[in-house]
């Protein structure tokens, strides 16, 4: 072949060889050798005198090497690029549609309620004890006795809880099925009929469930029909705490706040803290001396120690006064006391009092104390 192609290079004078290359084929043991050649002229005489098969060889080799068009390598690298454009709007989108979501969303703004106000009010607090050491004064302790009932009903339900025990109670007689005779207790559904089951409130399931002669409690009672509060027979489904308006000249000294308003405000049973007493001896005694005298009152201390303590200073026109020389102001301590049994008797220096959830206390200090007031016993008390 090599032979082939040097005898025709000489007869029809080629002007150069620009490449070669052979090809071995395994099946036919043939040599195809293709070359890129720059033909002259004459190079129509050469196609002439070669065979049919190294005519159709150069034919195929010459096409092949020629520059193919760049319209598909234009045209793919188009759709990729429309591809990661759909890629990357579909990103966007979602990180838009995200933002929105978490912007109507309750994220991080009770987190951030909580830390404005109790920063400012740490900063406060170590301001007036700072004050209290500059001028070499002491602060009175003062035991504020937090008297609560805890709930006697178990709380209300919320919406969907209820949904979703009416959706499992309707799902489940498409459950198992058991034979009769086994000791497996029944289903409400089964001894209920369906309509009716569904019908019904939690009161109702319970007067069909519970045994003869025994009827729960009910959950709204007369007092709370009536508005009154001055029984703890309200609101059962949640905490009630005492609160006393003590009459003007009383034990109970006015702070700056209370001043401000003209009057007392609705605080907490409170006393002063007497020398070898415990500040649970002393929130005990509370009870003892202003609320209930005897033994008609039963309460219970969960602990020790105090669940919060805050700094009250006097103002000018109470330091003026004689009982209160030598003093910068007064330590508040709270200490939580449970109502085990029995019923509050208030003495004369009680104006008035009522028993209060959590919303109410702090709707009350927040109209007659200000905000940080009402913060305090947010954060403080328990629903």
């Amino acid at each position: 072949m090599s032979k082939f192609i040097s005898t025709a290079s000489r007869r029809i004078g080629f002007s150069h060889i620009a490449k070669s290359q052979i090809v071995w084929h395994s099946n036919e043991r043939l040599f195809n050798t293709a070359a890129a050649v720059s033909l002259s002229s004459s190079s129509s005489s050469f196609l002439n005198i070669a065979s049919p098969l190294q005519q159709h060889q150069i034919r195929t080799f010459s096409e092949s090497s020629s520059p193919k068009p760049l319209t598909p390598y234009y045209e793919k690298k188009k759709k990729d690029k429309e591809y990661r454009r759909q890629v990357y709007d579909r990103r966007m989108a979602n990180k838009l549609k995200k933002q929105l979501y978490q912007k109507h969303r309750i994220k991080g703004v009770r987190k951030k309620r909580f830390n404005d106000w109790f920063f400012k009010y740490i900063e406060d607090q170590d301001y007036h004890i700072g004050q209290a050491l500059d001028e070499n004064l002491d602060m009175r302790v003062r035991v504020v006795s937090v008297l609560q009932r805890e709930p006697i009903v178990t709380h209300d339900r919320p919406q969907w809880e209820i949904d979703f025990d009416q959706l499992t109670q309707y799902l489940s007689q498409y459950g198992l099925t058991f034979p009769p005779g086994t000791d497996l207790s029944p289903d409400p559904i089964d001894i209920i009929p369906q309509e009716e089951f569904y019908k019904m409130n939690d009161e109702d399931l319970y007067h069909k469930l519970l045994p003869k002669g025994l009827v729960p409690m009910p959950r709204i009672t007369e007092d709370d029909e009536a508005g009154n509060v001055k029984s703890m027979n309200r609101k059962l489904p949640l905490r009630l705490y005492l609160s006393t308006k003590f009459v003007a000249g009383a034990e109970k000294d006015k702070s700056s706040d209370e001043e401000k308003k003209g009057g007392n405000v609705w605080t907490f049973p409170s006393t002063i803290a007497k020398e070898n007493e415990t500040m649970l001896d002393a929130a005990l005694r509370v009870f003892a001396e202003t609320l209930a005298p005897g033994k008609e009152l039963e309460t219970w201390s969960p602990g020790t120690c105090p669940m919060v303590a805050a700094v009250v200073p006097y103002s000018e026109s109470e330091r003026a006064l004689p009982q209160n020389a030598g003093y910068y102001g007064e330590k508040l301590f709270y200490f939580r006391i449970q109502c085990d049994s029995g019923d509050i008797k208030c003495t004369k220096a009680v104006q008035d009092y009522a028993w209060l959830s959590r919303a109410e206390m702090v709707e009350q200090a927040r109209d007659e104390q200000g905000d940080d007031a009402a913060m305090l016993l947010e954060y403080l008390l328990v629903e």
